[in-house]
């Protein structure tokens, strides 16, 4: 690929992960992106988002603008391939490609080799099957069918695709509000994950928990999973959070009296009706001027096992609910000015400004969709505000939330640090409730950048990819540690992979330091020293200070 940011011209890695097709014994093993900050780990999240962006926009050409594709002009050379399985492709590929028959004769479930280039103003989308190369253009297919980001740093640049991804949804939903034979939302497949989505996931998850689907008359082999239940046992054993007890959902409309606008596209409106029939308390102000009509909607929700049957019927899943959040959510861009709107989508990809930085921040009156009022209830049985909860509890929330929610298969979660709030215990343990709460015989794929040696403790070799730089501060391109990283010691680790043997901080190690070089200068010093010691918490600084003091006192005796 060119260069792009922190990443020099050239650079290329392999990931070398074995994948298990349908193997339920299999575990989930995320790729692991370590490093020192500034050692281009996350710009490699960051150009997958982007290239990911770019695909979506070439494959779907049909339904943009040439202006829209005219964008990305300037956009980086690159190659990149992936594999999909032949059942992703049947389900989406459209009726006139090639491939589409040569696949559905194959007798058993296979890896389809997808393989990308761009060259120029040339880009190439093909299919590997039976030793022959069929093209895919203008053909989302192969393509994942979810790209999720999230950051928990302030460099957010991974979500600048995002952001500009949702400006494109915005335009064609606003495209469809007038048009009445138009009944379904948008496809759209990349989600940033925010503090807002985060509410999305969290209520959607709530309303769907298995453990709240009766399997009575249903088949043994039946599961909640089956027909759409999220499996939270472990996520609320490790949060203390055991339901959603109420929250309300606010819209403010407004349209034009001059002409015959809606104030929604039909899908919208469908989308409404059903939090209709799922709500507790429903009300509607409507009020007109000269110039424009404003309508207001309240949808209160007290949550119990009839509101979740509600929303199981109405919804069907979690997914298309946290979907109809997320579209409502899109009217907020509404409120952006059209400078602004063109900025952003005419930003280059490999600019180093977030643009989130550009959105504006519009008061809760403001805004045309918002949900507030958010109760859960702690397995104490004490209400709490949702936005109460410790950053941990919204990191995990939404982490692990966003891999139980976006459950199918194809999809790739692009996470920059998603561990950077938790408590050492949820450190210890993240990779394990991965594997705990997400069926293992999903095919899909978790990158991630970590500082954690606890994830990296539970990643095999092949998968922990090591960044680095050279003296003159060159990005290298990235090795696997020369050490087994899975279940290996996390001091090991620190510095295999960091380079810091040392088990406690500087200013600790500076006393540890201090101590023994005064203690070689006489004996009444050693005792000095020896009282000073007995201040430290234990740690095999300590151990090895003793060993040096027992040592130090033999040479002053003698």
């Amino acid at each position: 690929m060119n260069s792009f940011r922190g990443l020099p011209a050239d650079y290329e890695i392999n990931f070398n992960k074995k994948s298990h097709l349908n193997d339920s014994a299999a575990l989930i093993e995320p790729t692991c992106l370590v490093g020192l900050n500034g050692s281009g780990k996350s710009n490699l999240l960051e150009v997958l988002a982007e290239i990911f962006f770019y695909l979506e926009n070439y494959c779907s050409a049909d339904r943009h603008t040439n202006h829209v594709i005219s964008r990305f002009k300037n956009f980086p050379d690159f190659e990149l391939q992936y594999f999909v399985s032949s059942k992703q492709l049947l389900q989406y590929l459209s009726e006139d490609q090639e491939v589409r028959a040569v696949i559905s004769r194959l007798k058993d479930e296979v890896k389809v080799l997808i393989f990308v280039t761009k060259d120029s103003d040339h880009t190439q989308v093909k299919a590997f099957v039976d030793g022959q190369h069929y093209s895919l253009k203008n053909d989302p297919a192969a393509l994942p069918t979810r790209v999720i980001g999230y950051s928990s740093g302030m460099n957010e640049l991974i979500s600048n695709p995002f952001i500009k991804i949702d400006f494109q949804y915005l335009s064609e939903m606003l495209e469809k509000r007038n048009n009445s034979t138009s009944s379904s939302l948008v496809m759209n497949r990349m989600f940033y994950l925010n503090y807002d989505s985060n509410k999305y996931i969290t209520i959607a998850n709530f309303l769907f928990d298995s453990d709240d689907f009766s399997m009575e008359g249903y088949d043994e082999t039946s599961t909640p999973s089956d027909f759409g239940g999220i499996n939270l046992r472990y996520l609320k054993t490790e949060t203390g959070i055991q339901d959603l007890n109420f929250f309300t959902l606010n819209l403010r409309l407004e349209k034009s009296a001059e002409t015959n606008a809606n104030y929604l596209s039909s899908a919208l409106n469908l989308v409404l009706e059903k939090f209709k029939a799922c709500s507790t308390f429903y009300e509607a102000n409507e009020r007109e001027t000269k110039t424009k009509s404003n309508k207001e909607l309240t949808y209160k929700f007290w949550v119990n096992s009839a509101t979740k049957a509600a929303f199981r019927n109405e919804f069907k899943t979690a997914y298309e609910l946290y979907k109809a959040f997320y579209f409502l959510e899109l009217l907020n861009l509404e409120l952006v000015s059209k400078t602004t709107r063109d900025n952003i989508l005419g930003a280059n990809c490999d600019d180093q400004e977030n643009l989130s930085e550009e959105l504006p921040r519009f008061e809760k009156q403001k805004l045309k969709f918002y949900l507030s009022q958010i109760k859960l209830e702690k397995d104490d049985g004490v209400e709490i505000d949702y936005r109460k909860l410790s950053d941990g509890e919204h990191q995990l929330l939404q982490v692990i939330g966003s891999l139980l929610l976006m459950d199918k298969e194809g999809a790739l979660f692009l996470y920059d640090e998603p561990e950077t709030h938790f408590n050492p215990d949820w450190r210890s343990k993240f990779v394990q409730l991965i594997n705990n709460s997400v069926d293992k015989s999903r095919e899909q794929e978790i990158i991630l950048t970590t500082h954690s040696p606890f994830i990296i403790s539970d990643c095999k070799k092949e998968n922990v990819y090591i960044f680095q730089r050279d003296s003159e501060g060159n990005v290298l391109p990235p090795i696997n540690p020369e050490v087994k990283t899975f279940g290996t010691s996390v001091s090991i680790l620190t510095d295999e992979i960091f380079g810091k043997s040392e088990t406690v901080s500087n200013m600790s190690l500076s006393v540890i330091k201090d101590i023994r070089s005064e203690a070689s200068n006489s004996l009444e010093d050693l005792e000095k020293a020896k009282r000073k010691i007995r201040k430290l918490g234990e740690s095999p600084e300590k151990i090895l200070l003793y060993s040096d003091l027992l040592t130090i006192e033999k040479n002053l005796k003698d």
